[in-house]
C-alpha cells in the first residue's frame, strides 16, 4: 500500500499533537493491513502458478482423421521391418530401428519362423507428439507355412526422427509423453472402427479353412504352456521348407 502522497499536516497548537498521535495510529493499523493483503495476494498466486496443469501433447489422436498409406517414408520403413525380420537380417534392421538392441536374430528367427511371408501391408497413420513423429496402425496378412488362407492382423507402431533426421520406427524405449499419445490414440473412433473390421476379416478366415484355424490354435495353446511352464515351444508345427 503506497502512502508517499498522502500528506500529514502538524499545528503548532499543542490540541493538536493528540490528533496527531490518533493520526499515527490510523495509519500504522491501514499499513500493517494492505501489508498483510499484498502477502495474501502473492501466496494466492504463488499457489494458483504451483497447481498449473501439466501442458499436454499437441497431437489430438482421439479426433484427428486417420490417414491411410499417407507417407511414403513411413510406409518403406514399415515394409522393410518386415522384410528383415523375416530374413533373421538383425543388421539391416539397425539402420530403420531406433532402439536395435531390442531386437536379435534368435528372436527374430522364433518369431517369424511358421510366417513365409507378410502380404498387403497398410499404414494408417496419426501425428505423433513432435514434429515430423507419427503413431502407425500397420494392417497385414500373414501367410504361414503350408497354409493357402491368409490371416489377417493388424499391428501399433510408434515412427520418429532419430539423431541423424531420417525417420526410425522405435519398438520399445518410448517416454511418458509418447506413452500416453499412443494410449490416446486407441479411443480415435477410425481406429477403433479399423480394428474391428480387422478382427471380423481374421474370424472369417479361421472359419474358412480349417486347417489355418487348427493351426492357430496350435500357436496359441503353445504359447499358454510356454508362459505357464517357461518350456520351449512344441515342436509338432509346420517348419519353413
Amino acid at each position: 500500500m503506497d502512502f508517499k502522497d498522502k500528506k500529514i499536516w502538524f499545528p503548532v497548537a499543542i490540541g493538536a499533537i493528540v490528533i496527531c498521535v490518533f493520526m499515527l495510529i490510523i495509519f500504522a493499523f491501514s499499513s500493517k493491513k494492505g501489508t498483510k493483503q499484498s502477502v495474501s495476494d502473492k501466496t494466492k498466486k504463488e499457489t494458483t502458478a504451483t497447481k498449473a496443469p501439466t501442458p499436454t501433447p499437441t497431437a489430438n489422436v482421439e479426433t484427428t482423421e486417420v490417414e491411410k498409406d499417407a507417407h511414403e517414408e513411413v510406409n518403406n520403413i514399415v515394409k522393410q521391418y518386415f522384410q528383415y525380420s523375416l530374413k533373421g537380417d538383425a543388421d539391416s534392421l539397425d539402420k530403420i530401428v531406433s532402439d536395435a538392441e531390442q531386437v536379435t536374430k534368435e528372436e527374430l528367427q522364433r518369431k517369424y519362423e511358421y510366417i513365409e511371408g507378410v502380404k498387403n501391408i497398410e499404414c494408417y497413420t496419426l501425428p505423433g507428439p513432435d514434429e515430423n513423429s507419427y503413431v502407425v496402425y500397420v494392417y497385414y496378412e500373414y501367410k504361414f507355412v503350408n497354409i493357402d488362407t491368409l490371416a489377417p492382423g493388424m499391428s501399433r507402431y510408434y515412427v520418429c526422427a532419430g539423431s541423424d533426421g531420417s525417420l526410425k520406427l522405435l519398438l520399445n524405449q518410448v517416454d511418458d509423453v509418447v506413452k500416453d499419445v499412443l494410449q490416446r490414440s486407441e479411443q480415435n473412433p477410425n481406429i477403433i472402427s479399423l480394428k474391428a473390421t480387422v478382427q471380423k476379416k481374421y474370424e472369417e478366415a479361421l472359419t474358412k479353412d480349417t486347417k489355418l484355424k487348427e493351426f492357430v490354435d496350435t500357436i496359441n495353446k503353445t504359447s499358454q504352456q510356454a508362459a505357464a511352464t517357461a518350456t520351449p515351444k512344441a515342436t509338432a508345427k509346420p517348419k519353413k521348407k
